[in-house]
C-alpha cells in the first residue's frame, strides 16, 4: 500500500467512528455535568489547553459514578475491582475560552465483556457543540491486574444488562 492510500484509509475510519459516536450521542445521555472555564484551563492562545478536556471528561465520570451509587471511592475502598482507563481521543471542534459555561453529556457508546467506552459531548452557553471525547475503560482486578468480566452493577449503571 502507498502512504497516500493507507491515509485515506485511516481518515476513512477516523471518520466512520465519528459517525458512529454522533449517533450514539443522540441517545438519551446518562448523566449530565456542568462546568465553567476558569483561567487555568486557558493556554496562550487563550482557548482551553487540549489535555483539560479530559481531566474534565473524568471530573464528569466521577460525578456520574457517584450520583449512579458507585463512586470510584467506594470501588478503591472494596479493594476487588479497578476500572482504569486504557484509552481516550478528543475531537476540539470550536474554540473553548475563559468563563465559558460548558455542559457535558455522557452516553455509554460499547459496553463489553471486560470493558466499556463512554461518549462525552461538550456544549457551551449557546448550545453549541465545542467539543468531543471518549475514554474506554477495563474492568482489572486489583490484586492481579488481569481484566475481568464487567460487574453486573457496572452494567446496569451503563444502562444496559448484556454482554456483546
Amino acid at each position: 500500500l502507498s502512504i497516500s492510500s493507507c491515509s485515506t484509509k485511516i481518515v476513512i475510519l477516523k471518520l466512520s467512528r465519528l459517525l458512529r459516536q454522533r449517533a450514539l450521542m443522540k441517545s438519551k445521555p446518562l448523566f449530565h455535568y456542568d462546568f465553567c472555564v476558569m483561567l487555568h484551563d486557558i493556554d496562550a492562545a487563550g482557548v482551553m489547553f487540549f489535555a483539560h478536556l479530559l481531566r474534565h471528561s473524568h471530573d464528569a465520570y466521577e460525578a456520574f459514578m457517584q450520583q449512579s451509587g458507585c463512586s470510584l471511592k467506594q470501588l478503591l475502598d472494596e479493594g476487588e475491582l479497578l476500572l482504569p482507563i486504557c484509552h481516550t481521543e478528543s475531537n476540539h471542534l470550536q474554540p473553548i475560552r475563559h468563563a465559558d459555561q460548558i455542559g457535558v453529556d455522557i452516553s455509554a457508546a460499547r459496553i463489553g465483556n471486560s470493558s466499556f467506552s463512554l461518549n462525552y459531548q461538550f456544549t457551551n452557553q449557546r448550545e453549541e457543540i465545542v467539543a468531543e471525547a471518549e475514554s474506554v475503560h477495563v474492568a482489572v482486578n486489583s490484586q492481579s491486574g488481569k481484566k475481568v468480566l464487567l460487574p453486573e452493577r457496572i452494567r446496569t449503571i451503563l444502562g444496559d444488562n448484556h454482554s456483546d
